[in-house]
C-alpha cells in the first residue's frame, strides 16, 4: 500500500468496463442464446433449452427481449411438466408486452397446463380468451393451428365437467418438489425411544446425564499455537444429540448452479428471475433478491415506503458491491503466475520481469496460482460487514471480551488479527467480525510465495470493493488512522488478506440431496407397481451448492474420523449433530473432505498437507487404519482383545492388535452378540430402503423419518456397540453413513425431480407446444 502505483491504480465500475460487458444486460447476447436454446429444442435436449433460455433472460435488457425469454422457456416448462412454473412465465411475458400476433399461443399453453392442474373453469376461460383474440385479430401467427389446439381444450374441458369421475389422475403442477422442514432446537432431545424399545435397550442404554439439562454441549478451548480455538464437549454428547445451530456470517453460491438455484436462498427454482442490473445471477422470487441488495439483512428497505421488512433469518449477501463483476471477484490467476507459465512474455519487457518468470518456472506448477473459488467467500464477509463498524473494530485497542471461564481478557488490535489473543464470543449468536477476525490457520503460517499472491489478490479484491461502491479511502489516509475519513484501503486489505487465508479454507459446504423419481408415477400412477413409486437412496445425487462461513462451526478441528456431522437447512443454517456418542472433555472434530472410509491415508494426508498444510494426527492416520469391505476384528468384553474374524485384512489386522486367548465358549458368546448387531443393521437398512422406494417423495412422512433416525441412535447409543466394534469397523460406518442420510431427508435441503427421460414420447404435448 505504500507503493503510489497500488493508490493510483483503479477500476471502473462494472457498467462501464470493458472486462464486465459479458456480466451486464445486452440484448444481442440475449438473442443469440435464445437461438441456441431454439437448437436445443429442436434436438430434444430440454436441459440444455432450460438452461439457454434461462441465461438468455438474464441477459435481457428491454423489456421486449425479455418477453420472448419467458415465453420461449415456458414452452420448456410445459414439456417438462412444470405447469405452475408455466404459467408464471407465461403471466411475465404478457407482463413485458408480449406480441399481440403470438399471444393467443401463450394463452393455450397457460389453458393446457391449467387443465393438467384439474382447474377447469380457469382452462375454459384461457382457451376462450385465446380464440376471442384470434377472432378479433386477423395477423395472429399460425392461427389455424392454435385454433385446433383450442377445439381440443374445450372439449377435454367438456368431458371433465360432465364426466368427473372418468379422470382418476391425480392433477400435476410441478415436476420439482421441495420438502420443507422447520429448524431443530438444542433444548429439544433428538432421541426418543418407545417404552417398549427402552425396556429392551434398559441394560446397554446410556442414561442422560443429569448435567445434560441445560447445559451447553460444547466449550470454546485454547489449544496452542497449531491448534487455536477449537470446540471440547463440556459434558457427555449422547449420539444425534443437537450441538450447536448457527447461521452464517456470509455464503456463496457455486457458479455451476447460478442458472438452477437462487442466488440468495440457494433455493432450487425451474423459472429463476433475472437480477434486475447483472446478467450473472438469479433469484427465487423478488423478497430473495430484495434481501440480496440490503448491506444489512436485519434493516429495511429504504427504496419505497411500503415495502416490507427483511426477517432477520435472511442470509445477508450484499449482492449491490459485486452485482456486474462477480467474474472479478471470483479469479484465481490474480499475479500472472499461471499466464506466464504457459504464455511467452512480450518483447521490450523489463530484466526484472524475465528473471521473475524464470524463477517461476522452476517452481511446481501446482504452487503457483492460487486455487479457484478462494475468493468470493472472503470478498462477501467484507462486503456484508458495515465500514463503520470494521473502523470500529480495528481502532479499539483493547476491547474487552468476556471468556469462557467468566475473567476480562484484553484482545488485541484486529489489525494483527492475533488469533491467540482474540477470546471467542460465549454462544454462537454472536454476529460481529470480530467472529471472523479471531479464526486461525489450520496448519500454521502460509509460504512466502503463496502468501505474495494472496496479498495480490487481497489489494486487487479491495479495488473491486471500490468499484462496487464500497467507500473506502485511497488518498492521503489510505495507511493513517483517520477518524472521520471513510475506511482506509490498507485496513480493508489486511482483513481481506487474513479471510483468505482462512474463510476459504474453513467454509462449510452447502449441501442438497437430489433425487429422481419415475415419471411414470406423475402420468399413470395407478399403473405403477407400489415397489418402485419413490426414489432410491443409494441414487441421491449430492450437490455441493455452495458454501459458508460458520464462524463457531469454523473452529472445529479435522480427523478422518469425525465426531460430528453438518446438515444445512433450507434457510441456510447448519445444524451440528453428534455423529455418536462423545465424553467430556473429548475435542470435537469434522472433516475437511478426506474421510478413511473414502481414501487411503497416503492420499489423505497428501491433500491435507497440500491444502492446508496439516498432517493429520487422528486414529485412522496413526493406526493407518484400511479402508473397511468388512469388519476384522471384534473386541472381547473380558481382555479387551481382539477376536479374529474372517476377512481380506485378517493378517494385516492381527499383526497390529493382540489377539484374545479367552475361552472358545465366551468368544462365541461374543460373536453372537456381534452378528445379532449386525443383523439389526442390516435388518434396519433393508426397511427404511423399503419405505422409501414404495412411498412417493411428497408423501415421506415426518413420524417414519423420525422412527427411522431413532433406530440408528439408539443402535450408537448402545454401550455393547461401541465396545464390541473395534475400528475400523463396517459396521459402525453404515450406521453412521444412514444416520446421515435420515437427517439429511428429514431436515437438510432435500427435492425430487421427475425423470424427464421418456417425456420425449409425448407426442402430443410435443407437437402442441412449439417455440413462441
Amino acid at each position: 500500500m505504500k507503493l503510489p502505483g497500488i493508490r493510483r491504480f483503479s477500476l471502473l465500475p462494472a457498467s462501464r468496463s470493458e472486462g464486465c460487458r459479458n456480466s451486464l444486460k445486452k440484448d444481442e447476447l440475449s438473442n443469440m442464446l435464445r437461438d441456441a436454446g431454439n437448437d436445443a429444442w429442436i434436438s430434444q435436449n430440454t436441459r440444455l433449452a432450460l438452461a439457454l433460455y434461462t441465461k438468455a433472460l438474464f441477459c435481457a435488457e428491454t423489456d421486449k427481449t425479455r418477453a420472448f425469454a419467458y415465453a420461449n422457456r415456458s414452452c420448456v416448462l410445459y414439456r417438462m411438466g412444470a405447469h405452475t412454473e408455466t404459467i408464471q412465465d407465461i403471466e411475465r411475458a404478457i407482463q413485458h408486452d408480449y406480441p399481440q400476433d403470438r399471444r393467443p399461443r401463450l394463452l393455450a399453453r397457460r389453458g393446457q397446463s391449467l387443465l393438467a392442474m384439474h382447474q377447469i373453469d380457469a382452462a375454459r376461460a384461457a382457451f376462450m380468451e385465446a380464440r376471442q383474440m384470434i377472432r378479433s385479430n386477423s395477423f395472429v401467427i399460425h392461427s389455424h393451428e392454435i385454433q385446433e389446439q383450442l377445439e381440443k381444450g374445450l372439449l377435454k374441458c367438456a368431458q371433465m365437467s360432465h364426466r368427473p369421475d372418468t379422470h382418476t389422475d391425480p392433477p400435476v403442477s410441478s415436476p420439482l418438489f421441495i420438502r420443507q422442514h422447520e429448524v431443530p432446537t438444542i433444548t429439544q432431545p433428538r432421541r426418543r425411544r418407545t417404552k417398549k424399545i427402552k425396556r429392551a435397550n434398559s441394560k446397554n442404554q446410556r442414561s442422560p446425564s443429569p448435567e445434560s439439562h441445560g447445559k451447553a454441549a460444547y466449550k470454546c478451548t485454547l489449544g496452542g499455537q497449531k491448534a487455536g480455538w477449537h470446540l471440547q464437549a463440556s459434558r457427555n454428547i449422547e449420539a444425534g444429540e443437537v450441538i450447536l445451530i448457527e447461521k452464517p456470517y456470509a455464503r456463496r453460491i457455486d457458479k455451476r448452479f447460478l442458472l438452477q438455484h437462487c442466488y440468495q436462498c440457494f433455493k432450487r427454482c425451474l423459472n429463476l428471475l433475472p437480477c434486475k442490473k447483472c446478467s450473472e445471477v438469479g433469484f427465487c422470487s423478488t423478497e430473495c433478491e430484495k434481501a440480496s441488495w440490503l448491506p444489512d439483512a436485519s434493516a429495511e428497505t429504504s427504496d419505497t415506503s411500503d415495502a416490507s421488512p427483511i426477517p432477520s433469518s435472511v442470509v445477508r449477501s450484499s449482492h449491490r458491491y459485486e452485482c456486474g463483476q462477480i467474474s472479478r471477484v471470483d479469479f484465481y490467476d490474480f499475479a500472472g503466475w499461471r499466464w506466464m507459465g504457459r504464455n511467452e512474455l512480450p518483447s521490450g519487457v523489463s530484466e526484472f520481469v524475465q528473471r521473475y518468470r524464470m524463477r517461476l518456472l522452476v517452481r511446481p506448477r501446482d504452487s503457483n496460482y492460487v486455487n479457484c473459488n478462494m475468493t468470493w467467500l472472503p470478498f462477501a464477509c467484507i462486503a456484508r460487514t458495515d465500514q463503520k463498524h470494521l473502523k470500529r473494530l480495528i481502532q479499539d485497542t483493547l476491547a474487552q471480551t468476556a471468556s469462557t471461564d467468566g475473567t476480562q481478557c484484553a484482545s488485541a488490535r484486529l489489525l494483527a488479527f492475533s488469533s491467540q489473543n482474540h477470546c471467542p464470543p460465549l454462544d454462537e449468536t454472536d454476529d460481529d467480525y470480530l467472529s471472523i477476525g479471531r479464526l486461525g490457520l489450520p496448519g500454521g503460517r502460509v509460504a512466502p510465495h503463496k502468501l505474495w499472491q494472496l496479498t495480490v489478490a487481497a489489494v486487487f479484491l479491495t479495488h473491486c470493493l471500490s468499484a462496487g461502491g464500497y467507500e473506502l479511502d485511497w488518498g492521503r489516509h489510505c495507511l493513517s488512522n483517520a477518524t472521520d475519513d471513510p475506511l482506509p484501503a490498507s485496513w480493508a486489505a489486511a482483513c481481506l488478506l487474513h479471510d483468505l487465508q482462512t474463510v476459504s479454507l474453513l467454509a462449510t459446504n452447502s449441501l442438497q440431496v437430489e433425487y429422481t423419481t419415475p415419471s411414470s408415477y406423475r402420468q399413470f400412477p395407478s399403473c405403477l407397481i407400489e415397489s418402485n413409486r419413490g426414489i432410491s437412496l443409494m441414487g441421491g445425487n449430492r450437490l455441493r451448492v455452495g458454501c459458508g462461513i460458520y464462524p463457531m462451526q469454523a473452529m472445529l478441528l479435522h480427523s478422518c474420523d469425525p465426531n460430528t456431522l453438518t446438515v444445512t437447512t433450507n434457510n441456510g443454517t447448519a445444524v451440528l449433530f453428534a455423529a455418536r456418542p462423545i465424553r467430556k472433555g473429548e475435542t470435537l472434530h469434522r472433516t475437511f473432505g478426506m474421510h478413511y472410509f473414502s481414501q487411503n491415508r497416503v492420499e489423505r494426508r497428501l491433500v491435507l498437507l497440500m491444502m492446508y498444510k496439516l498432517e493429520c494426527q487422528c486414529n485412522a492416520c496413526k493406526e493407518d487404519w484400511p479402508v473397511p469391505l468388512e469388519d476384522v476384528n471384534i473386541r472381547c468384553q473380558n481382555c479387551h482383545r481382539a477376536i479374529r474374524l474372517t476377512g481380506r485384512h485378517l493378517q494385516l489386522a492381527d499383526e497390529r492388535r493382540p489377539n484374545c486367548h479367552c475361552p472358545l465358549g465366551m468368544q462365541q458368546r461374543f460373536l453372537h452378540q456381534y452378528m445379532r448387531i449386525r443383523s439389526d443393521v442390516t435388518e434396519q437398512m433393508r426397511q427404511f430402503t423399503d419405505y422409501c422406494q414404495s412411498t412417493p417423495f411428497d408423501q415421506l412422512s415426518i413420524a417414519a423419518l423420525d422412527k427411522n433416525i431413532d433406530r440408528y441412535l439408539q443402535l450408537l447409543n448402545n454401550e455393547s456397540v461401541e465396545s464390541l466394534m473395534m475400528p475400523p469397523s463396517i459396521s459402525v460406518e453404515l450406521i453412521n453413513r444412514s444416520l446421515d442420510t435420515g437427517l439429511q431427508l428429514r431436515y437438510g435441503c432435500t427435492f425430487a425431480m421427475t425423470d424427464m427421460s421418456s417425456l420425449h414420447e409425448r407426442e402430443e404435448e410435443t407437437s402442441e407446444c412449439q417455440i413462441s
